[in-house]
């Protein structure tokens, strides 16, 4: 009996030394636990790289910005957040024994480096080469761009180099004219160190209008005879160009031009078939309505969408413009003109006098 006493008091006591062992062992390290958000609007930011140092680790944010080191030894370190399209950020955390340290982080957006002279090419009926420049108009730091493109009537050179602060690069786009039987119009666009910034260009075999590269300007200006085109933007810092309306069939398709001059980079411009209470709607002359089923397709650059429940949103720098292509399907061929179409519009972060739409009035077919 006391044999088996003896046996039982030794387990206790190796039961108890263990667990004190473990004990020991849970509270010699730490641990980093951090939220990365966007200074903007407070929205988490995913996949922003983390890097730790010493210890080299390093990781990836969740889709809900969050990210952990565990297991590291008490001491001084640094934590590295990089996200393209923002501004680094650097933090220094104390790790103690058996703690969490937050590594919680703010970035905000990286300051624009990249400026074009221009964002529109019309080739008129006698040229052949036109040129665009690329600015680097940050503070510090080259960029480095390219140019991403599908059109087989143009060459372009060069497509891609290396701009230095201050510096600008010229680009030559030429027409290979016996690529082309009718009007063309599409987006190249220009990539550089997170940011994108689009050129539309366009050209006809059989034009004879202004031999002049740039943009078409506010005139207005249709496929058809309107009268007088009335173009209400959403913001005044955003206006609205309407460079044509050509119809094809039963479809018919608009192009028109956004300007960014809210004075601060837009991480979204959102256009939907549906925002703030505000639905895509359009009628013509004859009294016929149209609604985001008739919408086949909206484009700008190299994002695409269509539907009745058709949504786009691209990053708009300040000072850019963007130009857009929105088809319509099974327009009435009887139809001479548009007298509304209302297409909602927003932007994040949000210009809050916004009228939630573009509308366009009096627009010929």
């Amino acid at each position: 009996m006391k044999r088996k006493f003896y046996v039982l008091c030794l387990f206790c006591a190796a039961a108890i030394a263990f667990a004190g062992c473990s004990k020991d062992e849970e509270d010699v390290t730490g641990s980093i636990y951090g939220l990365v958000t966007d200074a903007d609007n407070g929205e988490p930011i995913k996949s922003a790289n983390v890097s730790l140092n010493p210890g080299g680790k390093s990781a990836v944010t969740g889709t809900d910005g969050r990210y952990e080191f565990l297991d590291l030894e008490p001491g001084q370190y640094t934590v590295q957040i990089v996200r393209n399209g923002y501004e680094s950020n650097t933090k220094r955390i104390t790790v103690e024994v058996g703690k969490t340290a937050s590594g919680d982080a703010v970035l905000s957006k990286a300051s624009s480096k990249l400026k074009l002279n221009t964002n529109t090419l019309n080739f008129g009926a006698g040229q052949t080469a036109l040129s665009f420049n690329i600015s680097n108009i940050g503070n510090t730091g080259s960029i480095d761009w390219s140019i991403s493109s599908n059109l087989d009537w143009v060459r372009i050179s060069p497509l891609s180099g290396t701009t230095a602060t201050g510096k600008t690069s010229e680009v030559v786009v030429t027409l290979l004219r016996d690529k082309i039987t009718g009007p063309v119009s599409d987006l190249i666009t220009i990539l550089a160190d997170g940011e994108s910034v689009l050129v539309r260009i366009s050209a006809d075999v059989s034009s004879s209008g202004d031999d002049n590269a740039g943009d078409s300007g506010d005139s207005g200006n249709t496929g058809g005879n309107t009268g007088s085109v009335v173009v209400e933007p959403a913001h005044a810092s955003l206006p609205v160009t309407l460079q044509s309306a050509v119809r094809s069939g039963s479809n018919v398709t608009l192009t028109f031009s956004i300007q960014n001059n809210a004075g601060k980079d837009l991480t979204q411009l959102r256009l939907y078939s549906s925002y703030m209470g505000v639905k895509f709607g359009a009628y013509d002359d004859l009294g016929n309505s149209y609604n985001a089923s008739n919408v086949q397709e909206i484009k700008i650059g190299n994002k695409t969408s269509g539907g009745a429940a058709y949504e786009i949103w691209p990053q708009f720098p300040e000072g850019v413009k963007l130009v857009c292509t929105m088809t319509l399907k099974n327009v009435s061929t009887q139809a001479g003109s548009f007298t509304n179409i209302t297409i909602p519009c927003g932007s994040q972060p949000e210009i809050t006098t916004s009228s939630y739409k573009i509308v366009f009035k009096n627009v010929g077919l």
